[in-house]
């Protein structure tokens, strides 16, 4: 699971965000520091106290970081992102930025921002040295690591993790054997994925000896390491074992309140009752995995949103804070001049640059908000009450129903100006034909018959799961793979990744209980 890869990397950055002018803060940070991943709530309350009785920045600092670590720990990233950009406000030096940003970029990671996600670890690992500097390469090795894994590149995935393991090993802080023991589970899942279940259960068995460790526990990766556990004993057909195992994951998870945990666990469960042919358990844990799934749709896309604001909000504060060094530098040079004239001359120039400064802001955020709805085709409009003559709107009904039927919809020159050709007739009626009887645009109606012909594809051949998604994009008539994954999460609800996992697991299950 993708967020718990930068829980562990929070833990460990707080070692250096310790308040030094106030004994009872910094006691205060010490045992939220240690709570933060088994007692969230309680971790927040401590940090919700700092900020109210701290006029201090780096106390104030530190407090908006454990906040957001603890909202991180119950994947509530629209909290967790909000109080870590304060945490960045706050304090003034790179060290606070540091941290600031590799938790920023794991959560926009998880978001799968990855451009915005990029810009944050590198500004990490330019203003990082020493330890830092060898968490943000770690960090950075292991979320390439996850995407490959996301992209069924479990061997490139594993060359990456063995990078982050070496990053990790070079840190000199007590605290990098949380982060060893994190990236075990990772390496766990890798092994799963390649079938090498031997391998995984060696990785696995090392992090939960130190999870479940009373001086080292920690509920996220324990939950976590016991449900990529159970994957290998899915495989070996040992279901009760793995339902056993995944109850004890479940109740940490509900201890976390962490509906990302609660969903894997459940998606988990419903496969091994599957297997076993126990339908009711089955549509019982299958209907919270899905209740789940929605839940956490809606708040990754609120958290979506809430990362474009912040981000778009800092880049201007960047901007005006440019901008007054500007005008503080230009003021200075006129008073050497001393002349009213000048004075003058540099007001203008002043309301010039502001102005300038302005349209800039303006095309960064319409930049920003094109490049992230450039994919989503847009609504076009059609005549209202156009009188189609009743036979030709017929016939144009039973040539659409032809064309449905054929797979001339994945030409990625189709066009509504093309298939009206195809029709003999104008795009006024046939645009209107299927605003009146599909209920859609042209684009929408396209794309829906490509989405629903691609996973048709998908579930009568099994070989198509294993494809990469460029490759289905292509096939369904896209021209782009980003395109691809957003139409295909716009229609379905979920990302084409996520269906094709379901869609293997719920194979296997079939076959294990035929």
């Amino acid at each position: 699971m993708r967020f718990l890869n930068f829980i562990f990397f929070l833990v460990f950055c707080s070692a250096f965000a310790v308040a030094q002018d106030h004994p009872e803060n910094e006691g205060l940070l010490e045992k939220a520091n240690e709570i933060v991943n088994n007692n969230p709530q309680e971790a927040i309350k401590i940090g919700l106290h700092l900020l109210e009785n701290s006029d201090k920045k780096n106390e104030r600092a530190a407090a908006n970081m454990i906040i957001a670590e603890s909202y991180l720990a119950q994947a509530n990233y629209k909290q967790a992102l909000s109080y870590a950009f304060k945490s960045k406000q706050t304090g003034s030096s790179s060290e606070n930025i540091v941290k600031s940003d590799l938790l920023i970029a794991g959560i926009l990671q998880t978001l799968r921002l990855e451009r915005q996600a990029v810009d944050y670890l590198a500004e990490a690992k330019k203003l990082s040295s020493g330890d830092e500097r060898f968490l943000a390469d770690g960090k950075s090795f292991q979320e390439q690591a996850l995407l490959q894994l996301e992209n069924r590149n479990p061997k490139k995935a594993l060359e990456l993790l063995r990078l982050a393991k070496k990053s990790y090993a070079k840190i000199k802080n007590p605290r990098r054997d949380l982060l060893l023991n994190q990236l075990y589970v990772t390496l766990g899942r890798t092994f799963n994925n390649s079938a090498k279940y031997d391998s995984a259960s060696v990785y696995i068995e090392k992090s939960l000896s130190y999870f479940k460790n009373p001086e080292t526990r920690n509920l996220p990766g324990e939950a976590n390491a016991l449900t990529e556990k159970t994957k290998s004993y899915f495989q070996q057909k040992q279901h009760l074992k793995a339902i056993e195992m995944l109850n004890v994951a479940l109740k940490l998870a509900e201890k976390l309140q962490n509906n990302a945990l609660l969903k894997d666990t459940n998606k988990q469960l419903a496969l091994n009752y599957l297997a076993l042919a126990n339908r009711p358990k089955y549509h019982f844990y299958n209907q919270k995995f899905l209740n789940l799934s929605n839940d956490l749709e809606t708040l990754e896309s609120d958290a979506t949103n809430t990362a474009f604001n912040l981000i778009s909000k800092e880049s201007e504060n960047q901007a005006l804070t440019e901008e007054q060094r500007y005008l503080s530098f230009f003021y200075i040079s006129i008073g050497v001049f001393g002349i009213i004239l000048c004075f003058g001359i540099g007001i203008f120039l002043k309301n010039q640059d502001r102005e300038k400064r302005y349209r800039e802001i303006v095309v960064y955020l319409e930049n920003s908000k094109k490049s992230f709805i450039s994919d989503i085709p847009a609504k076009k409009e059609v005549p209202k009450n156009l009188f189609i003559p009743a036979e030709t709107e017929q016939a144009l009904l039973a040539k659409l129903k032809k064309f449905e039927s054929s797979t001339r919809f994945t030409n990625k020159e189709m066009s509504l100006a093309v298939l009206s050709a195809q029709f003999d007739t104008n795009t006024k009626y046939l645009s209107e034909i299927i605003n009146r009887h599909r209920q859609d645009n042209f684009n929408t109606y396209i794309n829906k018959l490509r989405i629903g012909y691609i996973i048709e594809k998908m579930k009568s051949d099994s070989n198509y799961l294993n494809y990469k998604i460029s490759y289905l994009a292509e096939e369904s008539g896209f021209s782009a793979h980003s395109s691809f994954a957003t139409v295909f999460k716009s229609i379905t609800g979920i990302a084409p990744t996520t269906f094709i996992d379901f869609l293997k697991e719920e194979n296997k299950a079939k076959k294990q209980s035929e």
